[in-house]
């Protein structure tokens, strides 16, 4: 509850801000910023926030080249990095930060996204060697 507290004016400034022109992912990204911390990851919640319905939001992300889960992946894997590089939060604290409810699936995820550990990751760039992991 802390940590949302701390997030949440930024988050919702943020999703405030966001430009008419903006695209449907960039839209999407900015929703899931908000949710996130909460762990409101469903399509259906995003759907609600931005006032469409699945439908539409499925199509408008297809016509630019992605899809709900992509977005979501991309921006959990962005985060995770972000959190790996510029915090001493533990797994366990990125993986409530991201919306999962298990960190044992963050870990799976992660893993999958970059082909590396959070450990190796963080160590990597603590050495200063920069990411010896690929991003997803």
């Amino acid at each position: 509850h802390g940590m949302w507290k701390f997030f949440d004016p930024v988050l919702r400034q943020r999703l405030a801000d966001l430009e008419k022109h903006a695209s449907t992912v960039e839209r999407v990204r900015s929703a899931l910023l908000e949710a996130l911390p909460a762990g409101e990851v469903s399509m259906r919640a995003v759907c609600r926030k931005l006032g469409v319905s699945t439908r539409t939001l499925q199509r408008r992300l297809q016509e630019e080249g992605s899809s709900f889960q992509q977005t979501l992946d991309a921006l959990r894997n962005s985060l995770a990095h972000h959190y790996l590089h510029n915090s001493s939060l533990s797994g366990t604290d990125i993986s409530f930060l991201l919306g999962f409810e298990d960190p044992k699936s963050f870990v799976r995820a992660f893993q999958t996204w970059t082909g590396s550990t959070l450990q190796a990751v963080r160590l990597a760039h603590a050495k200063g060697g920069g990411e010896s992991s690929r991003q997803a």
